[in-house]
């Protein structure tokens, strides 16, 4: 998946997948491409139209409307236009999972100043898409999830559902995950 997006082709699938002693061939390549889009059909259409308005535009954008310029346009090397087309593609969704995750913090830090809870609910860091909070022990976990979960887990058109995953824990390496029940409460806990 994340090499389609990327924009990889054929060559460098067969290298990715190939292990010692079993390669892959180009050849067998072409053909998991084109199982695969057989799978997702709409997927190569898609990707097709970022490319060509790319090219038409030299612009992109996520799906919350923010413009990525593909600057690869203007240079006049093949292989630097090829980049361009990647980043086509790969803009939107990697911008727009951007943009998810930067609305989803305006979101929680107004939910945690409406709730008084500022003192008590801090918001740490971002690793890659996930949320880290500072909870003290005085907010029951169930309370964080019920205020946290809707300004993170939003519906947008176009997105598929999008689901929190929740853990917790007093130090780094030492958390676990928590399960929820079809109503976002803690039915139990995982490693």
């Amino acid at each position: 998946n994340f090499a389609v997006v990327y924009g990889s082709g054929p060559a460098n699938i067969a290298d990715m997948l190939s292990a010692q002693g079993s390669p892959t061939t180009t050849e067998q390549a072409v053909e998991m491409l084109e199982k695969y889009y057989s799978g997702f059909p709409n997927l190569r259409a898609w990707m097709d139209r970022r490319v060509a308005d790319g090219r038409e535009q030299h612009f992109v954008k996520t799906p919350f409307g923010r413009k990525f310029t593909v600057w690869e346009y203007k240079d006049h090397r093949e292989w630097i236009q090829k980049k361009g087309d990647r980043m086509c593609v790969n803009a939107p969704i990697q911008g727009g999972a951007a943009d998810y995750l930067k609305i989803g913090m305006n979101r929680v830090r107004k939910a945690i100043r409406k709730a008084g809870l500022t003192d008590k609910i801090r918001l740490v860091m971002t690793v890659h898409d996930a949320l880290e909070f500072y909870i003290h022990k005085s907010v029951d976990t169930q309370t964080v999830i019920d205020l946290i979960s809707p300004c993170v887990a939003f519906p947008f058109k176009g997105l598929p559902e999008i689901r929190a995953d929740w853990h917790e824990g007093t130090r780094w390496g030492l958390v676990v995950e928590l399960e929820l029940d079809k109503d976002g409460k803690i039915s139990g806990y995982g490693w």
